[in-house]
This record gives C-alpha cells, structure tokens and sequence, in this order.
C-alpha cells in the first residue's frame, strides 16, 4: 500500500489529481513513506513535515547546499553537521567523507535521523544530543511551528520549548568529544553568531569551509559580527543562494572558504 501510495503522489497524472490529493491529504499525509535519497540511500518522508515532503517530491531539501556538497566534500573529510535535523545533509555527507559529526538537541528530530543511519547502516557517524552556542549549559530550544520541523531554534518562538544542552564547538574539542571538523553545515536558525563566537579557536585550525544559513539584514549583508569572525579566521565568503527559491524571505545559504585553500568549486 505505502509504494502505491508514493507512485501516486509522485508520478500519476490525471487532470483530477490535484482535487483527489486535498480531499484525502489528511489520510494520504498520516503515513511516512520511503523514498530512494542520493540514488542509493533509503529516507524515510513524513509529508506533513516541510523538509521531509521536500526530499519526497524534489529529491532534495535546500539544492545549492546539496550541490555544493556533493561536489567539494572528499573522502578524507570530517563533516560536522550543525542542526542535522532528520538527517538529510548527514546521510549525503556519510556517502562521501570518512567520519560525520551530526548535532541535533531535539528529541523527536534525532531519533528520526538516527533511523535513517540505521536503515542505511551508516557506521561513520557520531550523533551528540546537544545545540552548540557561546557558552555551555541548559537552555531552551523553542519548537518551530507545527509542520516544520526544521525551524527549532535557541532564538525565542511562540510554540512551545523544550530545555537542551548546550555546548561550545571549542569545548567539544578540547575534551576529545569528536574528531576535528574539516568542512561544516551550519543551519540554526539564527543562533548562528553564538555558534561562531564558541569555536573561534576550532575556526583557525584546520577547517577548510562552512556552509551556513543567515539573514540578510534588510539588503545589507549579513551580520558584521559573522563577518569579521570569519575574516579573521582566513575565511573568505560567497553567496549560495536561497534555501528555497519559491519562498521569499531574508534568508540565504552562503560558503565560507579559506583563504589558503583554492580547491572548492
């Protein structure tokens, strides 16, 4: 049933579609269903979840991150995945690097993507229960609204929260709690700067790039702070591009690269 399920909401065309998928979403919707990832992993899709019905039909959730991914990430790599989410930027990052730091602090999130590790028996990751920020501790993760999972965040909301630890990137470091981060994703809706400001140490050492999601602050840039952070850790930064170019919004996707690293497309 679940595979006639996705044939039909990915590829029937009939002129009434539309009308029979509405009328029934909510039955249609109830169910997750597995879907072919990155050609050969296995995903599991909740369509009431926006990312996840994102991966259902598109095949992919934020496409310049995953272009970009896809193209530079080496097989020696250690990715840190900062805000993992369910996982589908792990999984991708699993397929092509010898070892993946995924850090999710919210409960239901994590225990989706460490479902997706073991359908697909990803042995190379290590998954840390916490947020990272500028200084380590209890605080709280406001829940996005419902049906987006992908919006939780140490920024306060009106959706309920639950309390999570945080942790400093440096502090995770310097007690051995993870191998050293060569490429990084960082996507926590807007606690970006903090997350920067507790690894400004991890920032000089041998990280080559960070993929990260900011504001652009009403058409001037994005947050000096970052900036200057980031310079002075020999990074330079280009834009990636919107998240989902459908959405308008002050959002971007943006690469930060070394300066002494000339190899990242």
């Amino acid at each position: 049933m679940s595979r006639l399920v996705t044939w039909y909401l990915k590829h029937a065309r009939h002129p009434f579609k539309q009308k029979v998928v509405g009328r029934y979403w909510s039955v249609l919707s109830k169910r997750p269903l597995w879907v072919t990832y990155d050609e050969t992993l296995s995903f599991r899709a909740d369509l009431r979840d926006y990312v996840q019905q994102k991966v259902f039909y598109d095949g992919y959730y934020e496409k310049v991150v995953v272009d970009w991914l896809k193209a530079n990430l080496r097989p020696g790599d250690v990715f840190w995945d900062v805000g993992a989410n369910v996982g589908a930027m792990t999984l991708l990052a699993a397929k092509r690097c010898e070892r993946v730091v995924a850090l999710e602090p919210e409960p239901g999130a994590r225990q989706h993507l460490e479902m997706h590790l073991a359908k697909n028996r990803l042995s190379n990751v290590t998954v840390l229960p916490v947020a990272l920020g500028e200084r380590e501790g209890l605080q709280r993760l406001y829940l996005g609204p419902p049906g987006n999972s992908g919006m939780h965040s140490l920024i306060p909301a009106d959706h309920g929260y639950a309390e999570v630890s945080v942790l400093t990137m440096d502090g995770i470091l310097e007690r051995g709690e993870a191998p050293f981060p060569t490429v990084m994703k960082i996507d926590v809706e807007g606690f970006e700067l903090s997350v920067l400001r507790g690894g400004v140490r991890t920032l000089a050492g041998a990280v080559r790039a960070i993929v990260f999601e900011t504001r652009d602050r009403e058409g001037r840039g994005i947050d000096e702070e970052i900036t200057s952070i980031l310079r002075a850790a020999r990074f330079v930064i280009e834009p990636l591009g919107r998240s989902d170019p459908s959405i308008e919004d002050d959002l971007g996707n943006y690469v930060a690269v070394k300066m002494d690293d000339g190899t990242l497309r």
